[in-house]
C-alpha cells in the first residue's frame, strides 16, 4: 500500500479537534473518515476497511480502549494500526490501552507534525 491510497478513520468526539486532525493530513492524498463515537466507528469500520485508526481514548459511550479491544477481536482486523490520542496521562489508562492492542499512545495536546510523522510510520509498518 502506498501512503496516497491509505484510508484513515479518525475517531474523535470533539469536532474542533477532529478538524485539526483532518487538517494535519491535508497535504496528503489520504481518504479521511471521521466518527464521533465508538459505536459509530465500529459501524463504519467494516465498510471503510481503514488502513489506520486514530482513536480518542475518552469517547462518549464505548471508550477508545473498548473500541480497540473490539477491533482487535477479529484476526483480520488485528493487524490494522491504531494510534490512540488521549488526555489521560496516568499509567493505568496507558496500560489498559496497550493491553487492548494500541500500537502507539500519544498524549494531548499533541504536535500535528508529530502526529503526522507517527501516522506515516504506522502506515509503512
Amino acid at each position: 500500500m502506498t501512503d496516497a491510497t491509505a484510508r484513515i478513520l479518525i475517531v474523535e468526539d470533539d469536532p474542533g479537534l477532529a478538524k485539526v486532525i483532518r487538517w494535519t493530513f491535508s497535504q496528503d492524498a489520504f481518504e479521511l473518515h471521521t466518527a464521533s463515537s465508538g459505536e459509530e466507528a465500529l459501524r463504519l469500520f467494516p465498510q471503510l476497511s481503514p488502513d489506520l485508526v486514530i482513536l480518542d481514548c475518552g469517547l462518549p459511550g464505548l471508550s477508545g480502549v473498548d473500541v480497540c479491544t473490539e477491533i482487535r477481536s477479529s484476526p483480520i482486523r488485528a493487524r490494522i494500526p491504531i494510534l490512540m490520542l488521549t488526555g489521560e496521562a496516568d499509567l493505568e489508562t496507558r496500560f489498559l490501552a496497550e493491553k487492548a492492542g494500541v500500537d502507539h499512545y500519544m498524549l494531548k495536546p499533541f504536535s500535528p507534525k508529530g502526529l503526522r510523522e507517527k501516522a506515516l510510520e504506522l502506515l509503512r509498518s
